[in-house]
């Protein structure tokens, strides 16, 4: 390990630390992903090649989308992941019909939520487009990082109209 990397050049402080990786099955496929952020805020959607096991080989594993949280003229200040999360904003569909045209129509998948050090907080879908950003908070004091956080996506709706709720806390 580069320990030249971290601030103190000994060990990753608070204040430099990834969210955990999310395992889950993103786009209803019955395959579990790997979300995850890397050192350069890259997010990743890892995903095993299911063909390779049915093959009687080991599974490989590919980077199925990846996409930067750095703004693109590549300001890195308050664009730390702090956390990471996946929900379903539009509830699940009535998937016990046995054609499989209609049951890949109705499957839902599920959205991407990525909080920043600068609180900014945004969506991606399962392809990572990212579906909106915004920024609950307007003054961030220098110097200040989230340490925690807990973001919840819920399919709910709080108003007529709406997809679903993404609370963050």
């Amino acid at each position: 390990i580069d320990t030249n990397l971290y601030k103190n050049l000994h060990y990753v402080t608070s204040s430099e630390k990834l969210p955990r990786p999310v395992i889950t099955d993103l786009d209803a496929d019955d395959h579990n992903e790997i979300i995850l952020v890397n050192k350069d805020y890259i997010l990743k959607i890892i995903e095993f090649n299911p063909a390779s096991r049915a093959n009687g080989i080991s599974p490989s594993v590919f980077t199925k989308a990846s996409t930067s949280l750095v703004k693109n003229f590549g300001v890195r200040t308050g664009r730390r992941p702090a956390g990471l999360a996946t929900g379903y904003l539009v509830p699940k569909a009535d998937t016990t019909d046995t054609n499989s045209t209609i049951k890949a129509q109705l499957r839902p998948t599920q959205y991407i939520i990525v909080v920043t050090d600068g609180w900014h907080v945004m969506c991606f879908d399962s392809e990572l487009q990212l579906i909106w950003e915004s920024s609950p908070v307007e003054d961030v004091p220098e110097g200040s990082y989230l340490e925690e956080v807990a973001i919840i996506v819920t399919p709910h709706r709080i108003k007529i109209g709406d997809q679903g709720t993404v609370v963050v806390g």
